[in-house]
This record gives structure tokens, C-alpha cells and sequence, in this order.
């Protein structure tokens, strides 16, 4: 089993033990065929109305091996294909958000939610006098 495999299926079952907080035919259908979440439903939907918050921020902090700069692909710099030449992805292959930035490919699910306004991305945060430790960045 490789890495991508492992978390993916770690990932499922997390997700499985969450499906009763799910309500209606969306989370059944899910449960049956996990390859398709219902991510087109806004998250308003499903997330409000059994937490009790009008308003509910979900922050996903990716450690380890996450490349950002193909997460949220700048392909209209010219830099990027410039610089990664081996690792840049096809600009006719990504979705997009804006005429300069789009989203890998298998960020899809999320789609739906940037579309509905549900979804933000935040890029290039720091802080003043930062130190150059990565992982005291992080817990700062």
C-alpha cells in the first residue's frame, strides 16, 4: 500500500464514522458511492443547520508534502512553467478560479463551494520579524 492509498482510505473512514451527522437522501447516497461527496450541495446545508452556526470557518492546514504552488496554480506567470518545468501542470487541465490562478484537478469536489462563495483562498500569510523556522512559522 502506498502513501496516497493509505491516507485516502484513512481519509473514508473518517469520513464514514461523520455520516450520521449528515441528514437526508445526499448522505445515503454518499455512504453507497463515497467516490462522489456532496460537495455540489452547499456546505450551508449541510453543516448549518445541525451545528447551530450561521456563520462556520473549516480551516485545513496541510502538513508534509503539499506542493502549494500546485494546489493554487499562478499559470498565467510566466514564471511558473518557466521555473518548473518538469512539474508544472498543463494550464487546459486545471479549474479555474480567476484569469491568473486555478486549482489541481483533483480539488474538483471543491469546486461547487468556490463557486457559491463558500470556499476562500488565503495565500501568502506571515507575520512581522518572522524567524525562518518553518515549523515555528506554523505554530505562530
Amino acid at each position: 500500500m502506498n502513501r496516497r492509498h493509505f491516507l485516502q482510505s484513512a481519509s473514508m473512514v473518517g469520513a464514514i464514522q461523520t455520516l450520521p451527522f449528515f441528514t437526508g437522501a445526499d448522505g445515503v447516497a454518499w455512504a453507497q458511492n463515497p467516490t462522489t461527496p456532496p460537495a455540489a450541495k452547499p456546505a450551508r446545508a449541510l453543516l448549518g443547520a445541525r451545528s447551530g452556526y450561521n456563520n462556520l470557518l473549516i480551516l485545513i492546514e496541510l502538513k508534509g508534502a503539499n506542493d502549494g504552488l500546485n494546489t493554487v496554480v499562478p499559470f498565467a506567470d510566466p514564471n511558473y512553467a518557466k521555473l518548473r518545468r518538469t512539474i508544472a501542470l498543463e494550464p487546459n487541465s486545471l479549474l479555474a478560479l480567476s484569469e491568473r490562478e486555478a486549482m489541481h484537478p483533483a480539488l474538483k469536489p471543491l469546486l461547487p463551494l468556490w463557486e457559491n462563495k463558500e470556499l476562500a483562498v488565503v495565500q501568502g500569510l506571515g507575520y512581522p520579524s518572522a524567524n525562518l523556522s518553518h515549523v515555528r512559522s506554523i505554530e505562530i
